[in-house]
């Protein structure tokens, strides 16, 4: 299983990876700072199964990267 987790707090993500690592050692947790590196990790790496957001990131807001993402004929 593969996640895209993204938020522009480091502690936050450090978090959800720790949380993640318990959960399953196995999960592939991939990490963007911005909703921008979110949509190119999208472009450029395998679909992730998962998509979590920060909806309060600064420049493009988490709903915003959400309805991009919707937009994306990848996903």
């Amino acid at each position: 299983m593969k996640i895209l987790y993204a938020d522009d707090d480091p502690e936050e993500i450090e978090f959800f990876r720790g949380a993640i690592r318990i959960i399953d050692p196995a999960i592939e947790c991939i990490t963007a700072n911005r909703g921008e590196d979110a949509l190119n990790l999208l472009k450029c790496a395998p679909v992730p199964d998962v998509v979590f957001l920060d909806f309060q990131m600064p420049v493009m807001k988490g709903m915003e990267c959400l309805l991009r993402i919707k937009r994306d004929y990848r996903v």
